[in-house]
Formats: C-alpha cells, sequence, structure tokens
C-alpha cells in the first residue's frame, strides 16, 4: 500500500491565509472595542462621583446653615475637591476631571452657588459620539456638541434663611432649615447680652415662633433693639465742686464722668453708695447697667507755722514754752496772741483733716 502526500495548492494557502487574517481582525476589533468600553464604564462612573459629591458639598453647606452658595461656583474649588479620597481621572485623557479646563477634563462645569449642570464634552481622538457609542472616533480639532447634560433635580424642599438686625444683636436659627411645602417650621432665637429681642419680620404669618412652610424659600429677619443705662453722677456738695458726665448710654458704650473742685476745696473721690471706686478725677467705664456715683469734696484746712526762741506767759501767768503760740480766750473763743519778733506763716495744705460729708 502506498501513501501519497498531501501539498497545499496556492489557492489553498490564500485562502488559509485570509481566514487567519481575518480571525486576527475580530481579535483585535474585540479588543480594542472591549478597551474602549471599559474606558466609558469609567468615565461614567467618575461622572456619577462627581455629582454624588456635589450632593455632598450641598448638605454639609445646609447644615451649617448656609443657603446662598450650596454648589461650588468652580469644579476646582479647593472644598469640593477635598471631599474627594481619590481624584477621578479621566480615562481618555489621564488628567483630572476636576478642572475647569474642558478640553482637560472632559466635562464643562457651570454653577452660580444655587444650581449646577455639567455638561459632557470630549476633544480626543477616542471620543464618544452622540449616540454614547465608541466607534467612529471625532478628530482632535472638532469640539462636539455636549453628548449629554447632567443638571441637579429639582427640590421638593425649600430653605429657611434667618438673618438678624442688627447683625450683632443675636443669635437666630430656624428648626429645621429645610423642609417640604407644609412642615412646621419653629423659629428660635437668643438676643446677646446688650440687646432685647423685639419681633419677627417675614412674609408668611409667624404665630407663637412658627409658621407653615409654603412651596418656595424663606427668609426671616429677627429684630433686637440695644438696651440703654442712665448714668447719674453728683457731687456730695454742689458748692464744693462740679461734675459732669450725667447721661443716658447705650449698653456697652463708654461713659466719662469728670470731677473739677472748687477754689479752696480738693477731690476725694468717686462712691457708689459706700464703696469707693477710684481717687482719679475722669472715671471712664463701660455702660453695662444703671450707676449712681458720687464725686466726694473735702475743704482744705489752714495749717499755721510758728516760731518763736523764747518762752512766753499768758495773761493769766501761764507759761507757753519755746514754738508754742499763746492761746487767749477772745471775744467770739479762742484766740491767738502773736508777740513782737514771732515769725508766722499761714499755708494751704493738701493734707486735710475736716471731714464734710
Amino acid at each position: 500500500m502506498y501513501m501519497t502526500k498531501k501539498t497545499f495548492t496556492i489557492i489553498e494557502f490564500v485562502i488559509v491565509l485570509a481566514i487567519v487574517g481575518a480571525l486576527t481582525a475580530l481579535s483585535v476589533t474585540y479588543y480594542l472595542d472591549s478597551q474602549q468600553l471599559s474606558k466609558m464604564h469609567t468615565f461614567e462612573a467618575n461622572i456619577n462621583k462627581i455629582v454624588e459629591t456635589l450632593n455632598i458639598y450641598r448638605s454639609n453647606k445646609v447644615m451649617l446653615g448656609v443657603h446662598s452658595i450650596v454648589y461650588p461656583t468652580s469644579i476646582s474649588d479647593t472644598e469640593f475637591k477635598a471631599l474627594f479620597t481619590q481624584e477621578p481621572i479621566n480615562p481618555y485623557t489621564g488628567k483630572s476631571m476636576l478642572s475647569s479646563a474642558s478640553a482637560d477634563s472632559g466635562i464643562q462645569y457651570q454653577s452660580d452657588g444655587t444650581s449646577y449642570s455639567i455638561c459632557i464634552a470630549q476633544q480626543d481622538v477616542d471620543d464618544i459620539n452622540n449616540n454614547g457609542r465608541i466607534d467612529d472616533p471625532l478628530p482632535v480639532t472638532s469640539y462636539p456638541a455636549c453628548t449629554s447634560t447632567i443638571q441637579p433635580p429639582p427640590s421638593s424642599e425649600y430653605v429657611v434663611t434667618v438673618v438678624t438686625f442688627p447683625s450683632g444683636g443675636g443669635t437666630a436659627y430656624a428648626v429645621p432649615n429645610q423642609a417640604a411645602s407644609g412642615a412646621t417650621i419653629t423659629l428660635v432665637q437668643y438676643p446677646a447680652s446688650c440687646y432685647d429681642f423685639t419681633s419677627w419680620t417675614a412674609d408668611v404669618p409667624i404665630n407663637n415662633n412658627q409658621f407653615t412652610m409654603p412651596p418656595r424659600n424663606v427668609i426671616i429677619t429677627a429684630n433686637y433693639t440695644i438696651k440703654t443705662y442712665t448714668v447719674s453722677a453728683a457731687p456730695n456738695n454742689p458748692s464744693y465742686g462740679t461734675v459732669t458726665g450725667s447721661n443716658t448710654y447705650d449698653c456697652g458704650s463708654t461713659a466719662t464722668l469728670t470731677a473739677v473742685p472748687n477754689t479752696g476745696y480738693t477731690f476725694v473721690g468717686w462712691y457708689e453708695g459706700s464703696k469707693s471706686v477710684t481717687t482719679a478725677t475722669t472715671y471712664s467705664f463701660t455702660v453695662t447697667g444703671t450707676r449712681t456715683l458720687e464725686a466726694r469734696f473735702a475743704i482744705k484746712n489752714i495749717t499755721i507755722a510758728f516760731t518763736r526762741n523764747s518762752v512766753a506767759y499768758t495773761s493769766n501767768g501761764v507759761q507757753v514754752g519755746v514754738n508754742v503760740p499763746r492761746f487767749e480766750q477772745g471775744k467770739f473763743g479762742q484766740a491767738i496772741m502773736i508777740e513782737e519778733g514771732t515769725t508766722n506763716l499761714l499755708l494751704y495744705s493738701e493734707d486735710f483733716t475736716q471731714s464734710v460729708w
């Protein structure tokens, strides 16, 4: 039995090459499509992560009582980027998706602080076309229209913003400060130490510090008035000196009292009841309540300096020593006998002994 050797014809060889080429092309295409599909899924996941973080950013702001700017005005905002444990990367460009440059990030983010929109648009040879597929990549030089736009869903809850007037008058807030229409809102306020609460101002009816939430945002104003106190100051005797500074003062302001003694008198000090406050003629203090103060003055006593080098005798023969004046009984009381050859000096002294209050 003879065996014949099988050989390929040229036609058969060409057919085999064609089959192998076709299989290879299919494998490469499938591999490339799988890579692109993976990139697309990563890109979409990162977009969703950005949207989720925007919601977290807004929740944090509302919890802090901020209602005017609840979204970052720029996607590259430092506070916003700090919320990410891992920065989302665009798999098509290899660059951060938290970038204000749309050509780098593949998204266009716009926000006025109260709402936002995300326009998804690539500028890359591996772009996604308008059908959301990864075939038919766009040229590098073109800039496509948005494949899709993401906006936050309209909230069914409305925000209560509470402000104080004047700004330092106290602290006020609403519980809750974000609620759906029909919810009961309770208003709470605490006046500062120098203020009294007077009223709420709002475009909704408020009863017993509560109101019903309308289908819109609400602004409430807590009104306060500053406390006033009387400061009274007077001399212990109007003929001894004058006092200035008595008035009605706002709480927290500075009152200044001044005492001026008349000629022949000296200032002793400021007294509040029996308590000595200060010996300074000018007294300044912060007004935190009603006060009544007295400026105490005293008469300046006269000191007599008397010099005599010898002894002397009174009219009844009583001897008086050296440098001691002779006191004689006069018509209106005791008098001093001044002898020839003595030296006498009369002085005003700041040291006084006579009490006048």
